[in-house]
């Protein structure tokens, strides 16, 4: 006999909120995969999104930052109001209150490009002298 016929078999719990197995009686039907036609993208991404809104909500950093772009500003307190001040410029809070991310203000960047389109650089070296002395 060897070790592996020696050994106990090992017993399966039963959990009392799963039904038992009957797997021996009903026989298994075979998976089937989603197709697209099942599937109805709207609820999902509402599903995603009120997800997504729990999870900011159960973060402390989101939540004062939700708090502070609504305007109730006193709830949060200074340190939190001042720390969601910092990083309110790149968030953005529609009414579905899912945070986005707009990133850094656009508006400074078009307007810096509007003034200097054609920008150098201070140190500007001119390379087809320093080429020739090398040469």
């Amino acid at each position: 006999m060897t070790r592996q016929h020696a050994r106990p078999k090992k017993k399966q719990v039963q959990f009392t909120d799963k039904p038992p197995d009957n797997s021996k009686d009903v026989p298994r039907l075979l998976p089937t995969t989603p197709r697209a036609d099942d599937v109805d993208p709207v609820a999902i991404q509402a599903e995603r999104r009120s997800r997504i809104a729990k999870a900011q909500d159960g973060e402390l950093r989101w939540s004062n930052l939700k708090l502070f772009l609504r305007g109730e500003v006193e709830k949060p307190g200074y340190k939190a109001a001042r720390d969601a001040l910092k990083i309110a410029d790149k968030f953005v809070l529609p009414d579905d209150g899912v945070l986005q991310f707009v990133g850094a203000s656009r508006r400074e960047t078009r307007e810096e490009s509007r003034r200097n389109p054609f920008t150098t650089s201070c140190t500007h070296h001119d390379d087809s002298r320093s080429a020739t002395k090398l040469s």
